[in-house]
């Protein structure tokens, strides 16, 4: 949980940073960028979880 959530913080203050420092004004809100992300990275933790167990138990 410890990595997951300084993911979180880097990505909320890059997300910041980059808005402030370039007043770039995205048509995706913030919380859904987080979304996409988050599920990103969740199901490519999973599908990187099952081939290590995979491997593990074929061995």
């Amino acid at each position: 949980m410890t990595i997951i959530n300084k993911q979180l913080g880097i990505y909320l203050s890059f997300t910041s940073s980059l808005i402030c420092l370039t007043r770039w004004n995205p048509k995706t809100s913030l919380w859904d960028l987080l979304e996409s992300t988050l599920t990103y990275q969740h199901r490519t933790y999973a599908e990187a979880v099952k081939k290590a167990i995979s491997q593990s138990s074929a061995s």
